[in-house]
């Protein structure tokens, strides 16, 4: 097992501060004098010993790591620099006139990031707090299906306005009227104008139409309502 982890480390430095390893092990773990080993499935009993552990040695390329944490900090440094360009880019005016306005969005997904799930085929919508300094996902809520065999089960439908209650819109890629109008009465924008697009990017680009639409008093903010949520449900922290 050493050979192998000593070639596998040779091949990652041949690659630069940008490779990538991965390693899969199998085996099990034994602890001996408060130290911690990985033993792999074909080791043999002397191998185990206590004299034999103790004798391992572990070497650390500590100025190695801090070169290759400063690489990667200066590549979510470069990131972090690129989302806020685009923020700006889809914002435009529109930021200025946010302010410190902050509205939640339910979504629809069958992940990838993307909007890419029909409303009566979710068992949970994901939540995002957006703003004009960009889109963050705060939690999900787990609803019942509302398609039933092909009709809608206004019980669960009762279900999910609860459990979105709060959100300003919730995006979709498909919904049929019915939903969409008793949504509507609750003071919930359902749309699907942004079907299969990013989720973050259509966030930001439904915000920025939402803070005009404000403005023109095409809208009005929802004052604070609670929305029912499940047990079990993340919220991110």
């Amino acid at each position: 097992m050493e050979e192998a982890f000593a070639a596998h480390g040779a091949r990652l430095k041949a690659g630069g501060n940008k490779a990538v390893g991965l390693i899969y092990y199998a085996g099990h773990g034994v602890q001996s004098q408060g130290l911690n080993y990985l033993v792999p499935v074909d080791a043999d009993e002397q191998s185990l010993s206590t004299a034999a552990l103790a004798g391992k040695a572990v070497s650390y390329d500590a100025e190695a790591r801090q070169a290759y944490q400063a690489v990667v900090e200066q590549e979510r440094a470069a990131r972090r620099s690129a989302r806020e360009e685009a923020i700006r880019e889809t914002m435009g005016s529109s930021a200025e006139a946010a302010g410190d306005l902050a509205i939640l969005l339910a979504v629809a997904t069958k992940g990838g990031g993307r909007i890419n799930q029909h409303f009566g085929h979710a068992k949970e919508f994901q939540v995002y707090e957006v703003s004009a300094s960009g889109a963050k996902f705060v939690g999900h809520r787990r609803v019942d299906l509302y398609c039933q065999g092909g009709y809608g089960e206004e019980e669960a439908l009762d279900g999910v306005i609860k459990a979105i209650a709060d959100c300003a819109a919730v995006l979709v890629a498909k919904i049929g009227h019915c939903p969409q109008e008793q949504l509507q009465q609750a003071g919930i924008e359902a749309v699907t104008a942004h079907a299969f697009d990013y989720i973050e990017t259509a966030a930001l680009k439904y915000f920025q139409t939402y803070v005009e639409r404000l403005a023109a008093g095409e809208v009005v903010q929802g004052a604070g309502r609670d929305a029912l949520i499940r047990q079990g449900a993340y919220m991110a922290s």
